[in-house]
């Protein structure tokens, strides 16, 4: 029997430090951050979430290691859920365990834990601008079951087109639609179509957020960064010295938090302090994350680098580690989506794009406290720590009460 494919594209963008970057989620008139409230099985998805982020980070890092690494385990993670949704057997039991599940995970749990903090995230900080799009988009004269369709757009609020494949109008269409919902930073998602493809399920992820303590032009400096191979690039490092950043160090790494808007999100920077980068990447977990909450107290002397990235996965990568983390029959003739259509599907391939500027933007009030700090001549402080970036490191951007990773990167040219 001749078998129909699913192309799952995905794309997720950031312009996260360009920085122009509720029903029960409300936010006070002063605009100070929220907490989000996990229920006990909200919390646990949580970590297990996390934990597959992490160990999908490692996969995609070690097999793309001599470049810049970004995207969003956020909607990878999302995408994962949906189909789920459509899967059955076995094919379901590999999703779920790949992303470090039981097989008796109940999709309901998974369902309203992303309808949860997708919601939450869009109202969590007025000045930043989140937004998290999914659309699904299917080929004339096929359809899916209505409990998967009305699943996708109740849980997930997909869009739904009808489209023909084999059409060139059909690859301007989605290329619109993702440029829209990008604010222009992805242009071109897909370039080909292929005629044999039966569904595609998009998505669109964009964070624009300002710097809650505002980096200075004039503090700006030239120098190299190292890189992963040894060899160096010329860089330009933004600066500042303070103690109201939260700051973590030990013999191991040092970590730093800079927050955007209201303190609701936040790029935590990871700088290992090992020759051995890959191995300190593939022994993160959330728990480990966990352990870098405590804030020490020192001033924080910080060089972060300016830099501007985008990523582009291809087809194989995410595929390639998400089979070796065991979700193998969804990629072949025999995966069971049976609970999409009554047609014979399997997943043809998985694709993400990213982009990622990192400057010096922020708002006023938060530099203006800066400076006040810094000019409180009769506090004594405690011992400085260096936190230069200028080798290779590891940056989330993460919700502040959760710790939600909606995007990881690292840099190690």
């Amino acid at each position: 029997m001749y078998k129909h494919k699913i192309l799952s594209w995905t794309a997720w963008m950031i312009l996260a430090l360009l920085f122009i970057s509720c029903n029960k989620f409300e936010v006070d008139d002063d605009d100070r951050n929220i907490i989000i409230p996990l229920t006990k099985s909200e919390e646990a998805i949580r970590d297990v979430t996390t934990d597959y982020s992490l160990r999908l980070f490692d996969q995609i890092v070690t097999a793309d290691n001599r470049n810049n690494v970004f995207f969003s385990p956020l909607c990878l993670t999302m995408l994962n859920a949906m189909l789920a949704n459509g899967a059955k057997g076995e094919t379901f039991q590999e999703i779920v365990e790949t992303m470090g599940f039981s097989k008796d995970q109940q999709l309901n749990e998974l369902n309203s834990y992303f309808a949860t903090m997708v919601s939450a995230m869009s109202r969590a900080d007025r000045s930043v601008d989140f937004s998290l799009a999914n659309s699904m988009w299917l080929a004339h004269g096929f359809s899916t079951k209505n409990t998967f369709t009305n699943q996708l757009k109740s849980v997930y609020k997909a869009d739904l087109y009808v489209v023909d494949f084999s059409r060139q109008s059909t690859i301007s269409q989605i290329n619109k639609w993702c440029s829209k919902k990008t604010s222009g930073m992805i242009s071109e998602l897909v370039s080909k179509l292929d005629d044999q493809t039966l569904m595609m399920l998009v998505d669109a992820l964009y964070f624009q957020g300002e710097w809650k303590m505002k980096f200075k032009a004039e503090d700006n400096t030239e120098g190299s960064f190292t890189r992963l191979d040894g060899t160096t690039d010329p860089a330009v490092f933004m600066s500042m010295k303070t103690a109201l950043l939260k700051g973590y160090a030990d013999e191991e790494v040092r970590v730093v938090r800079m927050p955007y808007g209201n303190g609701s999100f936040y790029m935590e920077a990871i700088l290992p302090e090992t020759e051995n980068f890959m191995g300190f990447i593939h022994n993160l977990s959330f728990a480990r994350l966990s352990g870098w909450d405590e804030n020490n107290t020192e001033i924080i002397d910080l060089k972060f680098p300016k830099f501007k990235e985008s990523y582009d996965t291809g087809e194989s990568i995410i595929g390639s580690a998400l089979q070796k983390m065991g979700m193998k029959k969804a990629f072949t003739s025999s995966a069971d989506f049976s609970a999409i259509s009554d047609k014979p599907l399997w997943v043809d391939a998985i694709l993400q794009k990213t982009a990622i500027v990192v400057d010096e933007g922020g708002t006023r009030a938060a530099a203006s406290g800066l400076n006040k700090m810094r000019g409180a001549d009769l506090v004594t402080y405690p011992k400085e720590i260096k936190m230069y970036f200028d080798r290779p490191f590891i940056y989330l951007i993460r919700e502040q009460s959760t710790g939600v990773i909606l995007f990881i990167g690292a840099k190690v040219k």
